[in-house]
């Protein structure tokens, strides 16, 4: 099981959900992001989370291949761990949860665990899988090393 971690910042759900994910402190997780001003994107937490060894799967509410809401949403967990994005009361995907295997949701904003349907809705759902570090290749490539493309 988890810990659940709490948030210490009033928009810090995204600093929480990273430490439950990698198993480290609150703390090291805001040291590294900085202040989380009014809260971090989802592009902030995968770009945060892949340096540390994850890779994810999205599924959003909308299914832009088939041009249809899916149905029945939300799915149900099919990996170990998920970040989703829920409207707890401040609006549609206003806020980061972790949701586990058996469908129980540790939210940094709440004690007790909940599930995904205690929320107005779920704008998206990631599943989170370990796999290894990141690995910075130095392949003699212009864009690999200076950052600057050929001239």
């Amino acid at each position: 099981m988890r810990e659940h971690i709490r948030q210490n910042d009033r928009y810090g759900c995204v600093v929480a959900c990273c430490a439950i994910v990698r198993g480290v402190p609150y703390a090291e997780v805001a040291t590294d992001l900085g202040p989380p001003g009014r809260g971090f994107t989802h592009d902030t937490w995968m770009e945060y989370l892949a340096r540390h060894g994850f890779a994810f799967q999205f599924h959003y509410q909308y299914d832009c291949i088939s041009g249809k809401v899916r149905d029945p949403w939300p799915l149900s967990p099919w990996a170990d761990l998920h970040i989703c994005s829920v409207d707890a009361g401040h609006g549609p995907g206003s806020h980061a949860v972790v949701m586990l295997c058996d469908g129980t949701v540790l939210d940094p904003a709440a004690d007790a665990p909940r599930r995904l349907n205690d929320y107005a809705s779920v704008a998206y759902m990631a599943a989170v899988y370990a796999v290894g570090p990141l690995v910075t290749h130095t392949t003699g490539h212009p864009l690999a090393s200076s950052g600057q493309g050929e001239r």
